[in-house]
Order: C-alpha cells, then sequence, then structure tokens
C-alpha cells in the first residue's frame, strides 16, 4: 500500500522543467511539500494516485508518465536505480530489482519469463488498480518507461522492445497512444493480462562494462540497510496514521481493528508505539488533522466534516481544529482559496 517518495520526485522534477514548480503539483494534489525532503520516505498510494494524475493534469501533455520514467535519472528510485546501473548484466539487475522492490512499490508483483529467443518482465500493482485505475494505468506507463530506460543502459540507447503490453484500455485521446508508441519505439497493446515488455531473451546476458564493483558493493549495502529499515518498527507510526486516514470511517476505527491490520496484538501495538514516544489516541488524532485539512481544501460542508471525523457538535471540531492549526476551520479554508487564486 505504499509507494517510494523517489517517484514523486521525479514527477515534480519534471513539472520544474516545465516551467511549474514543485509547489504547484503539491497544491495541486493536496500533498505537503515537506515530505519531498526525505528520498527514502514511503508514501500511502492514495497521496501518490493523486500527485501523478494531478502532474498529468497540470502538464496537460500526452503520455506524461512515460515521458516522466523515459527521462528520469537513475536516482529515480533512489538507491535502487543505483544499485540496478552497477549490476554485472540485465539479468542480474532484474534479480536485484525484484529483491529490492518493496523499496520502491509495496505490494507489487515483478515477474522475469524466459522463452525460447524471447523475454518478459512484468509488472502487476494491484492495490494501486483497486484504489484508482486511472493513476495505476499512469503508473504502469511510468514504471515501464523507466524500466526500458534502464535497460538501455545495458543494451545501448537505441535498442527498442519487441513490444510494450498493459492492463488498461487503449487511452480515448489518439495522440497519448502515439506519445507511448514513441517513448517505446516498438508496437504498444493495450487490454493485455498484465502489463509487460517482451524483448530478445538474449540481451538477459549483455555484460554492463562501465560498472564499479566497489560502488556496486556500497549500494548494496546501502540498499540491505534500508531494507531493514523498512522492516522496523520506525514505520509503525506513519502506517497507523495512513490506516486511520483512508479508512471508510474515521470515528469508528479502534484499536483492536488497527491491531489485527498491522500484524499484533493490541496489548503489543500499544507496548510499540510507547516505545516510540506516542499513543493509538495520539496518532488517531494526527489522522482527524490530516483529513480535516484535506477535506478542507474542497467544498464538502464545515459541518459534513465534522460528523465524518466524529464530531456530534460542530463546535467541539472547531477547537480541535483550532488546536491543530491555530485557525478555524473556516478560516483554514478561505487561506487555501487565497493560496490557489
Amino acid at each position: 500500500m505504499y509507494v517510494s517518495i523517489a517517484i514523486v520526485r521525479a514527477f515534480a522534477e519534471a513539472l520544474v522543467r516545465r516551467g511549474l514548480p514543485p509547489q504547484a503539483l503539491c497544491d495541486a494534489a493536496r500533498f505537503d511539500a515537506a515530505r519531498l525532503d526525505d528520498s527514502t520516505a514511503m508514501i500511502h498510494v492514495a497521496d501518490y494516485a493523486r500527485v501523478i494524475a494531478a502532474a498529468h493534469e497540470l502538464a496537460g501533455e500526452p503520455a506524461l508518465a512515460a515521458r516522466v520514467g523515459e527521462a528520469a535519472p537513475m536516482g529515480a528510485l533512489h538507491t535502487v536505480g543505483y544499485v540496478l546501473v552497477n549490476c554485472r548484466t540485465m539479468r542480474d539487475a532484474i534479480a536485484q530489482f525484484v529483491e529490492l522492490a518493496t523499496l520502491v512499490y509495496e505490494g507489487a508483483r515483478w515477474q522475469l519469463h524466459e522463452h525460447e529467443r524471447q523475454a518478459t518482465f512484468s509488472f502487476d500493482h494491484d492495490d494501486l488498480v483497486a484504489h484508482d485505475a486511472a493513476a495505476a494505468a499512469l503508473d504502469a506507463e511510468f514504471c515501464l518507461a523507466y524500466v526500458v530506460g534502464v535497460g538501455r543502459r545495458f543494451a545501448g540507447k537505441d535498442v527498442a522492445p519487441r513490444e510494450v503490453r498493459f492492463r488498461h484500455a487503449a487511452p480515448a485521446d489518439p495522440a497519448r497512444a502515439n506519445a507511448l508508441a514513441d517513448v517505446f519505439r516498438c508496437p504498444v497493446a493495450f487490454a493485455q493480462p498484465r502489463n509487460e515488455i517482451v524483448f530478445k531473451r538474449a540481451l538477459l546476458d549483455v555484460p554492463q562494462l562501465l560498472r564499479d564493483e566497489s560502488v556496486a558493493s556500497l549500494l548494496r549495502a546501502r540498499a540491505e540497510q534500508l531494507l531493514a529499515e523498512h522492516a522496523a518498527a520506525g514505520r509503525l507510526e506513519q502506517r497507523i496514521v495512513d490506516l486511520v486516514t483512508y479508512a471508510p470511517g474515521v470515528e469508528s476505527i479502534d484499536a483492536a481493528a488497527l491491531a489485527r491490520r498491522v500484524g499484533m496484538s493490541v496489548r503489543t501495538l500499544r507496548r510499540r508505539l510507547a516505545e516510540l514516544d506516542t499513543s493509538l489516541a495520539a496518532l488517531v488524532e494526527n489522522a482527524r488533522s490530516d483529513v480535516a485539512r484535506a477535506a478542507l481544501a474542497g467544498i464538502e460542508p464545515i459541518k459534513v466534516i465534522a460528523h465524518r471525523l466524529g464530531y456530534s457538535e460542530q463546535s467541539a471540531f472547531h477547537r480541535a481544529f483550532k488546536r491543530w492549526t491555530g485557525m478555524t476551520p473556516g478560516q483554514y479554508r478561505a487561506s487555501r482559496r487565497n493560496i490557489g487564486s
């Protein structure tokens, strides 16, 4: 349910090259720009879906996501990208990518299939598809374009796949389909069983002549450290906030439900949070604050927002919101409108 912030940074940098500052993207996506500063952070798929959809709309460019993937530097996947370009062969790079993929996309599936003369590398992110199919289509276009870019590091910049296939339907705008064919330089098929790249099997064993073994060792060690940190309790706090934030009814969240979602008993969850110097009550409060701010950026009546957050009286919501932000809900909404004007 999480995606690397590094991909969001790649979209933000692409918009900068098109004359749009990062704040414009963050405002359009209701995303806190300060979160861009942590290059190893992971964000919930709901945040990611809003960001890539907003980037596409702001740029007004057919196949923006694929263009971003095509032009993205290796750092667009942070440490993982640098590991890939220091692998011995494309086969080694794919193996490393599958091993480290959780640092980029939680819950995604990557598979290499080899046949007599061709191979396929497929990608599916069902969590994102379930949350927002349109955003998942843009994500697949970005991801496969990025993978093709990595492949060209090994096989040569003029090498093209035999075919690229997407699960989503052909875009209604022919310009987007044409732009995708231009990015991949091969036939592009839609409404396929998987998102995948079809290429010559022999390319898997082309050696990477410019790799540096000492650099590769350092990068793998860093990636292993990140994997360990990724599984550690340090992420538990943000995970709880996200679970509360994206629950259907914030007001009905209870400790037992949260504990089940993170695979712990209620007692263990409370102990782990105490070790992090926080509590379930504090995290639920943080989540309510996040939900309220996001809702107030829209047009939903303040009374409805208060009820959805579990406040039976609008006055209680006003007091809580002022405690969080120093402003009343009405003042906050007015300030957001002034920013956008």
